[in-house]
Formats: structure tokens, C-alpha cells, sequence
């Protein structure tokens, strides 16, 4: 216990990224032990009131530090780490995306002993959104984490599940999606599929208007002259195959492919989206208007012809419309191919 104690009271040391992530590698290496696991699984987090369930205390505090100034813990829950949890807003440098997966990791690994649990109170919406920006993978899969989140009570599952899919939503960013799509756009199918039939209106509404954002984006990446897309759009290189990239449009078609999941899998999805059809037949359109030939300028790295041609005909199914006419056997390696600014 006094290890654990002053492992714990450490906390105030992490002042910066680099420390984040150390502290974290420190209990997931403890966490690596079945013997330890067993142990601080018997240990429980100080509760603000008699009847308030305790949660296991270092799942609790490592939680606690994760949530960093977005934690809802008392002085009184906080304990051995009160006052200690920097907020993720001071650490220097900024944290990125992925600040905060080694915490996570150690948190997953000790909630693989039963009933070893955070405090109730820690599963909040910015604990939804954060596990969904930062470290998606953890909704990807059916980690017990994911689990502990989704059995909450179903008015406070329901509200935290609608306030993240809102922020990361609106959080997408290119270069994230261009880098992590596969877990980003695995956690944004299971929190929006997840929305009960009556709320799945709202959220196709903002998914909608999303995709009419991001197709703006792409838009204006596509007038860039070149003299200014090295400078102001290259994340990893300005071109590719001799073509400039255009990642506003990876954006857009990853963004499309959790549509197009979510209206294949929910029959409510798939009513909400085809409520909209000529919103969502206008994007589609645009992104086959957009393919001419390969030697063309603009591209997007990273999606082959053969994984854009079954998003079009999925969507195009979905949305009732008319087989597309253009021949991706010309082009195996391009998808978006736009000659012209337009």
C-alpha cells in the first residue's frame, strides 16, 4: 500500500506530454503482473457519500488523471491524488491525439480482473469524448472499458454518448483521419450506432452537415495554386505519383464510409439518411464528378479505386440512385481526380 501510495501521489510531477505518457508506461509495466493485478484490484477509491459505490481506487485515479481538469472527482474522491491531476490544457507541449494512451492501456489492463472498476461518477461525457478523439481505439473494440461505459444508467449513457458524438464530429480533422482513420472511424460507428431510434434524426443531421463541410474544405484545397499547397496542405508530402494530394478529401470519403456502414447496419440510419437524399446525393455526385482522368492533378492518397467504387455503389444503392457510368478500370490508383477547379 505505500508503494501504491507514493506511485500515486506522483501524479503531481506530471507537468508535461513526455511525463504523461512515462507515468503511464510506469503502471501498465506494473499492470503487466497477474499477482499485482490481484492485488490492487482489492484496493478501493475513497467515496464522497456512505452509499456512493466505490470504484477500484488506481483505475479510478488513473481515470482521474486522464479526465485532467474534466474530471468531476471531489477533493474528498480525488484522495491520495487530490489537487495532483494536471489539466491536460496546461502540459507542455499541447497534448496531441494520441496523449494519454499509455494511461488507458494500464486502465484496460487492470479492468481485465472482474470487477475491477472506476468510480461511477468518472463515466462522464468528456470521458466518452476524449476516449473518442484521442485515443479511439479503446471504442473499437469490446474492451471492458468500452463496456463499463455503455452500462451506465441509460439516461446518463444516452446524454454522454449524444454530447461526444457532437464534439468529435465537429472535431474531425484531416490529419487525423488521414493517420488514424481506421480507429477514429471505428469509435464514431459504435457511438453513433449506439443512438437510440428517436435520437438517430438529430444525429444524421449533424453528420449531414459535417459532409457538407468537409466537401467545402475540399473544395478550396482544390483552387489552391500549387505555389501555395506545399506550404499551407502537405502533411507528409505534397504530391504523390507527381499529383498534389487534396486530404480535405480523404477526410470526406473516410467520413462517407461510416455513413454508409451505419445505413447498411441500422434500419434507422438508413431512414434518417435517405430523409436527406438529395443533400446526400449532392456529395456523392460532386465526388464522382470530381474523378477524370490520371492525369489529372489533384488526388487522394491512400484511397484505391477499388475501395471508392464499393462506397459509391453502397451509397448509390442507399440513396436510389443511377449506376454510375464511370469506368475505375481506367484508373485502378485514383479515386478524386480533378482537372479543374470547380
Amino acid at each position: 500500500c505505500q508503494l501504491v501510495d507514493g506511485l500515486l501521489r506522483l501524479m503531481h510531477e506530471v507537468d508535461c506530454r513526455d511525463r504523461f505518457e512515462r507515468y503511464g508506461q510506469l503502471w501498465l509495466q506494473l499492470c503487466a503482473s497477474e499477482s499485482v493485478r490481484a492485488h490492487l484490484s482489492l484496493l478501493h477509491q475513497p467515496v464522497p457519500t456512505p452509499t456512493a459505490a466505490p470504484g477500484n481506487l488506481v483505475v479510478s485515479q488513473l481515470v482521474h488523471l486522464y479526465l485532467g481538469n474534466y474530471s468531476p472527482f471531489s477533493v474528498i474522491q480525488a484522495g491520495r491524488a487530490m489537487a495532483t491531476a494536471v489539466p491536460l490544457s496546461s502540459l507542455k507541449p499541447e497534448p496531441d491525439r494520441q496523449c494519454g494512451m499509455s494511461i488507458i492501456a494500464a486502465v484496460e489492463k487492470l479492468m481485465e480482473v472482474p470487477g475491477c472498476e472506476p468510480a461511477p461518477e468518472l463515466r462522464c461525457s468528456h470521458l466518452w469524448w476524449l476516449l473518442g478523439s484521442r485515443t479511439p481505439r479503446t471504442l473499437c473494440n469490446s474492451s471492458a472499458l468500452r463496456q463499463w461505459l455503455a452500462a451506465g444508467p441509460e439516461e446518463t449513457t444516452k446524454r454522454c454518448r449524444g454530447e461526444a458524438a457532437v464534439s468529435i464530429v465537429r472535431e474531425l480533422n484531416p490529419s487525423s483521419v488521414e493517420t488514424d482513420h481506421w480507429d477514429i472511424c471505428g469509435a464514431l460507428r459504435w457511438i453513433l450506432g449506439g443512438f437510440d431510434e428517436e435520437d438517430v434524426p438529430n444525429a444524421a443531421a449533424l453528420c449531414l452537415s459535417k459532409a457538407q463541410q468537409c466537401q467545402r474544405d475540399a473544395r478550396e484545397t482544390m483552387r489552391l495554386p500549387v505555389t501555395n499547397y506545399a506550404s499551407s496542405w502537405a502533411t507528409s508530402g505534397s504530391y504523390q505519383n507527381g499529383a498534389r494530394r487534396n486530404p480535405e478529401a480523404v477526410q470526406l470519403i473516410r467520413f462517407l464510409e461510416v455513413i454508409s456502414q451505419l445505413g447498411t447496419t441500422f434500419p434507422a440510419w438508413k431512414a434518417a439518411i435517405t430523409e436527406y437524399s438529395p443533400e446526400w446525393q449532392a456529395i456523392v455526385q460532386w465526388l464522382e464528378d470530381c474523378t477524370q482522368s490520371r492525369t489529372g492533378g489533384w488526388t487522394t492518397p491512400g484511397v484505391g479505386a477499388a475501395e471508392g467504387r464499393e462506397l459509391r455503389q453502397t451509397l448509390r444503392s442507399m440513396l436510389g440512385m443511377a449506376d454510375s457510368q464511370i469506368d475505375d478500370e481506367e484508373r485502378p490508383n485514383l479515386v478524386l481526380v480533378e482537372m479543374e477547379a470547380g
